[in-house]
């Protein structure tokens, strides 16, 4: 190949790198829903997605069926396709789902027992694995990063429901009990994010019998009260949901018996925002997911018994329930529950509020404003001009 030729192809392609960085972050103008479907039967739920748009979560597969029998799936990208994860006896639920398409949750592995372990797939859905037990009869897995290095909860013995945190190794090799922050006996604790760097988040009991959220050090070692660190009160309860890869963690914690708020915290979960007190007036609410970009999935009691989904970016809050996708979707109530580095998000909607088995798993995503495509447009041209002016010898 020519030499010069393949230096100035370099070249436009460093350009094209640094001119896609210069872009602003990409604006939003709307939004579109995709309806995912089912596996047959007459209800899906999604759960969790990766920046493909790949989905993960739960569908009935029995048409009609009166058992409701439900099976993991997992899409193809940007929502396309549905395909029946299987069980190992009869049931299988996902949870969370990776870079590579692995997808971890729980399935049945005794009808008699009605046992559920957690459960790891290959890449991109294919074969399902039995992670086993701490020891005890059950376990379920919450997430995975992209070493797939699994997190979760399990019964540490039979016969007890004493539940213990737990991480694997990369590829859900082998499992480790995180222990509890209580030096007492018969705690409960469960893990349920872990990032890339395998810091994890989750919830403990302490000596006093409350539950606080954690966090640990990479690879799961030693586990921290988040809680305390965080200068909330330690007589109440709270929950981290989610970690981002900057340490960035969300959940919610006790303002009183009646009212929990949602955090964010700053990276590697110092600092906190009060999502309530800051913008909803000291409402209900709690943050379930987030972004590298920092963006934040909040549910919110707007009204008694009425939540509203909110989007929080760049310090504002969206209304995703108000979207116009949203609103001339069909479905009566909406809940959304992860969000992507492209900003796309995952939920599931009812059609009917009176007939719960009448729901849909969904994903909506951002429209980018087209003042953005022009730019971008505007930048390949500018790039194939440079281009064939060299190829010329111009």
């Amino acid at each position: 190949m020519n030499m010069k030729y393949l230096k100035f192809k370099r070249t436009a392609i460093v350009f094209a790198a640094v001119y896609a960085i210069s872009v602003p972050a990409l604006g939003y103008a709307d939004w579109s829903l995709t309806k995912l479907g089912t596996l047959g039967g007459v209800s899906s739920y999604a759960d969790a997605l990766n920046d493909l748009g790949q989905v993960a979560g739960s569908s009935e597969f029995v048409p009609g069926g009166k058992d409701r029998a439900a099976h993991a799936f997992i899409t193809g990208p940007d929502g396309i396709g549905m395909a029946d994860l299987g069980a190992i006896r009869r049931f299988s639920f996902a949870e969370d789902i990776n870079e590579l398409g692995q997808v971890v949750g729980a399935t049945t592995v005794d009808r008699i027992s009605g046992f559920q372990h957690a459960f790891i797939t290959g890449l991109n859905g294919v074969g399902l694995i039995d992670l086993g037990t701490l020891g005890g009869g059950n376990s379920r897995a919450f997430g995975i990063n992209d070493s797939g290095q699994v997190v979760g909860r399990s019964e540490i013995t039979l016969g007890s429901n004493t539940s213990h945190a737990f991480i694997t190794g990369p590829n859900g090799a082998g499992m480790t009990d995180l222990g509890t922050l209580s030096t007492l006996t018969g705690r409960f604790s469960e893990a349920n994010a872990i990032n890339n760097s395998g810091r994890v988040v989750g919830r403990s009991h302490t000596d006093e019998g409350y539950f606080h959220a954690f966090i640990t050090g990479a690879n799961g070692v030693g586990m921290t009260d988040l809680a305390s660190s965080l200068g909330l009160e330690s007589e109440s309860n709270s929950v981290a949901f989610d970690i981002n890869n900057s340490g960035q963690v969300v959940g919610s914690f006790d303002v009183s018996p009646q009212n929990t708020h949602g955090f964010v915290t700053g990276p590697d979960g110092v600092g906190m925002i009060d999502l309530s007190t800051t913008f909803f007036d000291g409402r209900e609410s709690s943050a379930l997911s987030i972004n590298d970009a920092g963006d934040v999935l909040v549910s919110v009691e707007i009204e008694t018994n009425v939540f509203h989904s909110f989007l929080y970016r760049d310090g504002t809050m969206i209304d995703l329930n108000l979207l116009d996708a949203v609103v001339t979707s069909g479905f009566k109530t909406v809940g959304f529950t992860d969000i992507n580095n492209n900003g796309q998000i995952v939920g599931t909607g009812v059609y009917n509020v009176f007939v719960p088995s009448s729901s849909e798993a969904f994903l909506l995503s951002p429209v980018p404003e087209p003042e953005v495509y022009t730019m971008l447009l505007a930048g390949l041209g500018l790039i194939g001009f440079m281009m064939r002016r060299r190829a010329a010898g111009v």
